[in-house]
């Protein structure tokens, strides 16, 4: 015996053969829904912890290059006009 069921969009399945108890089925949300259902915000100052104590700190002055880079002069220049 087979039956199917709808929801939404999807159709799912289910083929059953002398079932004799209870059946449970576990539809699996989309991966959008579960991101909306379940947001989690990090505090970025424990990012920047986290990252400093699993990879060494951070380098001297490693900042620095972005200064003369032509393309940030560029985007700087054209925000305080």
């Amino acid at each position: 015996m087979t039956s199917a069921v709808s929801f939404g969009n999807q159709n799912i399945g289910v083929q059953l053969g002398g079932n004799h108890g209870n059946l449970t089925i576990q539809l699996q949300q989309p991966a959008d829904e579960a991101c909306l259902r379940d947001p989690r915000t990090t505090d970025p100052q424990d990012d920047r912890n986290r990252i400093e104590q699993a990879k060494g700190g951070l380098l001297k002055d490693s900042f620095r290059w972005i200064l003369s880079n032509e393309g940030f002069k560029q985007w700087q220049n054209n925000q305080n006009s």
